[in-house]
Protein backbone atom coordinates (compact mmCIF):
# COMPACT_ATOMS: atom_id res chain seq x y z
CA UNK A 1 0.00 0.00 0.00
CA UNK A 2 1.62 3.51 -1.31
CA UNK A 3 2.43 5.81 1.97
CA UNK A 4 0.16 8.83 2.15
CA UNK A 5 1.97 12.02 1.12
CA UNK A 6 3.57 13.76 3.74
CA UNK A 7 2.28 17.54 4.65
CA UNK A 8 5.76 19.26 3.49
CA UNK A 9 4.92 17.29 0.00
CA UNK A 10 1.15 18.82 0.41
CA UNK A 11 2.94 22.14 0.47
CA UNK A 12 5.71 21.73 -1.94
CA UNK A 13 2.99 20.36 -4.44
CA UNK A 14 0.12 22.86 -3.47
CA UNK A 15 3.09 25.52 -3.89
CA UNK A 16 4.21 24.12 -7.59
CA UNK A 17 0.47 24.38 -9.01
CA UNK A 18 0.01 27.67 -8.11
CA UNK A 19 2.91 28.78 -9.76
CA UNK A 20 1.77 27.30 -12.86
CA UNK A 21 -1.97 28.46 -12.28
CA UNK A 22 -3.29 25.05 -11.99
CA UNK A 23 -4.52 25.36 -8.73
CA UNK A 24 -7.37 22.70 -7.44
CA UNK A 25 -8.58 23.66 -4.42
CA UNK A 26 -8.22 27.67 -4.65
CA UNK A 27 -9.78 30.31 -6.93
CA UNK A 28 -8.19 30.52 -10.42
CA UNK A 29 -6.00 33.64 -10.07
CA UNK A 30 -5.65 34.21 -6.21
CA UNK A 31 -2.39 36.00 -5.74
CA UNK A 32 0.47 33.89 -4.22
CA UNK A 33 0.90 33.83 0.00
CA UNK A 34 1.53 31.83 2.23
CA UNK A 35 -2.11 30.88 3.53
CA UNK A 36 -2.98 30.06 -0.63
CA UNK A 37 -0.52 27.49 -0.55
CA UNK A 38 -1.95 26.14 2.97
CA UNK A 39 -5.83 26.24 1.31
CA UNK A 40 -4.59 24.71 -1.71
CA UNK A 41 -2.95 22.26 0.07
CA UNK A 42 -5.53 21.24 2.66
CA UNK A 43 -3.93 21.88 5.54
CA UNK A 44 -4.87 24.97 8.16
CA UNK A 45 -2.71 28.08 7.28
CA UNK A 46 -2.04 28.11 10.89
CA UNK A 47 -0.50 24.91 10.92
CA UNK A 48 1.74 26.27 7.94
CA UNK A 49 4.54 28.22 9.98
CA UNK A 50 8.04 28.98 9.35
CA UNK A 51 9.38 26.68 12.48
CA UNK A 52 7.73 23.43 11.55
CA UNK A 53 8.72 24.00 7.48
CA UNK A 54 11.14 26.24 7.26
CA UNK A 55 13.03 25.28 3.86
CA UNK A 56 9.72 25.31 1.78
CA UNK A 57 8.59 28.64 3.76
CA UNK A 58 11.41 30.21 2.76
CA UNK A 59 11.35 29.08 -1.15
CA UNK A 60 7.10 30.42 -0.68
CA UNK A 61 8.38 33.53 0.85
CA UNK A 62 11.11 34.48 -1.46
CA UNK A 63 8.83 33.25 -4.58
CA UNK A 64 6.35 36.03 -3.33
CA UNK A 65 9.10 38.75 -2.71
CA UNK A 66 10.62 38.60 -6.09
CA UNK A 67 7.26 38.39 -8.21
CA UNK A 68 6.29 41.49 -5.58
CA UNK A 69 8.70 43.26 -6.76
CA UNK A 70 8.52 42.31 -10.13
CA UNK A 71 4.89 43.66 -10.59
CA UNK A 72 5.47 47.05 -8.54
CA UNK A 73 8.15 47.70 -11.36
CA UNK A 74 5.75 46.95 -14.41
CA UNK A 75 2.99 48.70 -12.89
CA UNK A 76 2.97 52.81 -13.01
CA UNK A 77 2.24 54.73 -9.71
CA UNK A 78 -1.44 55.69 -9.02
CA UNK A 79 -2.09 59.08 -7.90
CA UNK A 80 -3.40 58.71 -4.78
CA UNK A 81 -6.82 60.14 -4.59
CA UNK A 82 -8.61 61.71 -1.63
CA UNK A 83 -10.84 59.39 0.03
CA UNK A 84 -14.60 58.50 -1.51
CA UNK A 85 -16.52 60.55 1.56
CA UNK A 86 -13.97 63.34 1.23
CA UNK A 87 -14.94 63.70 -2.69
CA UNK A 88 -18.19 63.06 -2.34
CA UNK A 89 -18.66 65.93 0.46
CA UNK A 90 -16.46 68.48 -1.68
CA UNK A 91 -18.99 67.49 -4.67
CA UNK A 92 -22.18 67.88 -2.53
CA UNK A 93 -20.72 71.61 -1.50
CA UNK A 94 -20.06 72.08 -5.24
CA UNK A 95 -24.04 71.39 -5.95
CA UNK A 96 -25.68 73.67 -3.17
CA UNK A 97 -23.39 76.60 -4.79
CA UNK A 98 -24.15 76.04 -8.29
CA UNK A 99 -27.98 75.58 -7.01
CA UNK A 100 -27.27 78.94 -5.04
CA UNK A 101 -26.22 80.64 -8.24
CA UNK A 102 -29.07 79.15 -9.89
CA UNK A 103 -31.82 80.54 -7.97
CA UNK A 104 -30.30 83.75 -7.17
CA UNK A 105 -30.09 84.09 -11.31
CA UNK A 106 -33.53 82.98 -11.76
CA UNK A 107 -34.62 85.63 -9.29
CA UNK A 108 -32.94 88.34 -11.44
CA UNK A 109 -34.67 86.94 -14.34
CA UNK A 110 -38.02 87.48 -12.83
CA UNK A 111 -38.02 90.68 -11.42
CA UNK A 112 -36.59 91.47 -15.04
CA UNK A 113 -39.42 90.19 -16.71
CA UNK A 114 -41.67 91.66 -14.42
CA UNK A 115 -40.34 95.12 -15.15
CA UNK A 116 -40.90 94.10 -19.54
CA UNK A 117 -44.17 93.38 -18.45
CA UNK A 118 -44.88 96.44 -16.45
CA UNK A 119 -43.06 98.65 -19.40
CA UNK A 120 -45.52 96.43 -21.62
CA UNK A 121 -48.31 97.60 -20.24
CA UNK A 122 -47.39 101.11 -19.98
CA UNK A 123 -47.86 100.98 -16.21
CA UNK A 124 -44.25 102.80 -15.50
CA UNK A 125 -44.33 106.69 -15.95
CA UNK A 126 -40.62 107.77 -17.38
CA UNK A 127 -39.64 109.89 -14.84
CA UNK A 128 -36.77 111.73 -16.83
CA UNK A 129 -35.95 111.72 -21.00
CA UNK A 130 -32.61 111.03 -22.64
CA UNK A 131 -30.99 114.59 -24.22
Amino acid sequence: MPRPPSVEQKLRGAFERIKLGTQQNIPQGTKMTMSSVAKEARILPSAFRRERYPEIHREVAAFIEVSTSIDNQSKPKKKRRKSDAKRIKKLNDMVEKLLAMNNSLRDVIDHQQEEIDMLKDGGVVMLRKNE
